[in-house]
């Protein structure tokens, strides 16, 4: 798991440097949502947003009634418009809110294996349910 937040912050990084210009910064649209588990909300849970085409990750983390924000290089600026793959794990590295992390069943950690998407529109109110289960 430390392996993999690391990618994702390396990942980060690299879609800092190279950024976009001016010209060809991506479209963002405000995003937000909850995160249950069986129903319950799953609180202190990191959310990540992984585009299927260009442009940069969204990432948000869940509060105690788990709700979530998505952001890209702001707080609260949202994600790309665009459909993308969506990811749920530890919300930031060492962090000792492991309970809510614990109780998700490893698939949700890939975007490639956790069937999870959303349709990210733009002018839209973009407020997403993700509903997992054991």
């Amino acid at each position: 798991m430390k392996n993999y937040l690391r990618f994702i912050t390396c990942l980060c990084l690299v879609i800092g440097f190279v950024g976009c210009g001016p010209n060809d910064a991506p479209r963002l649209a405000k995003a937000k949502g909850v995160v249950t588990l069986n129903g319950k909300p799953l609180p202190n849970v990191g959310v990540t947003f992984f585009p299927t085409g260009a442009g940069p990750m969204a990432i948000g983390k869940t509060n105690e009634k788990g709700e979530f924000v998505m952001m890209t290089t702001n707080p609260g600026d949202g994600a790309c418009v665009g459909t993308h793959h969506v990811t749920l794990g530890a919300a930031e590295e060492g962090s000792s809110e492991f309970s809510s992390v614990a109780q998700i069943p490893k698939k949700y950690e890939l975007p490639t294996t956790s069937g999870l998407t959303v349709d990210v529109k733009d002018g839209e109110l973009n407020d997403f349910k993700l509903e997992i289960s054991k």
